[in-house]
């Protein structure tokens, strides 16, 4: 993982924690498609569960749900 990827990831991470879903999501989506798998589809998965969770926030319970099932896919694999 390169360096800027694991700033990227360290930075979400602390995003994620304090319950910025959003800027976790967009910390994440740096870099993760040069990533292998399964480590690719791993990120992807916690990406779209940031998703999930500020679009919860936000009151888009169907956004959300759609999402929570593509991840869901993707951490059952």
């Amino acid at each position: 993982m390169s360096m800027t990827l694991m700033t990227s990831w360290e930075q979400g991470v602390r995003d994620f924690n304090q319950g910025s879903y959003w800027h976790a999501h967009e910390s994440w989506e740096r870099g993760w498609k040069d990533l292998a798998e399964p480590m690719k589809m791993h990120l992807q998965a916690l990406i779209q569960v940031a998703a999930v969770l500020h679009h919860f926030g936000r009151g888009k319970p169907g956004p959300a749900m759609a999402l929570c099932r593509l991840a869901l896919e993707k951490i059952e694999k």
